[in-house]
């Protein structure tokens, strides 16, 4: 994905999963069937062993471009890997400058809102970072 893609991306699931892959580095999962004995008892990724988390009836992760608090983990995830951000806010838009402690970004990434600004950098700091 470019960064032009990523920029043109809204909040929502497409860029939340993008996320939840690419910077969290949790796998999109491959469900399957949990058992115990010989019941089935459930579903449980068959990569992480994790089980799913359910939101109006579809399996789901975290709103990371929607809840402020999902998308503060994104920010201490990528404190974690050498990275910060400078947020501001300003005129209904949320900037997010993503800075390196090893490598210059760019510009700042603009979103609707925080939560959208932190995800847009947080996968262009990683692009740029390959």
């Amino acid at each position: 994905m470019t960064k032009e893609e990523i920029l043109a991306m809204e909040a929502g699931r497409k860029l939340d999963k993008l996320v939840h892959e690419d910077v969290m580095k949790q796998c999109w999962h491959d469900w399957v069937a949990e058992q115990s004995d010989s019941n089935v008892t459930g579903v449980i990724c068959s990569k992480c062993r994790s089980k799913p988390i359910y939101a109006q009836g579809m399996v789901n992760y975290p709103l990371y471009s929607i809840d402020i608090s999902a998308a503060w983990q994104v920010v201490e995830k990528m404190e974690e890997l050498g990275w910060g951000f400078t947020l501001v806010t300003s005129d209904r838009v949320a900037r997010c400058f993503p800075l390196s402690f090893n490598k210059p970004s760019s510009k700042w990434v603009i979103g609707k809102k925080i939560p959208e600004a932190i995800c847009k950098a947080a996968l262009i700091a990683k692009l740029n970072s390959r």
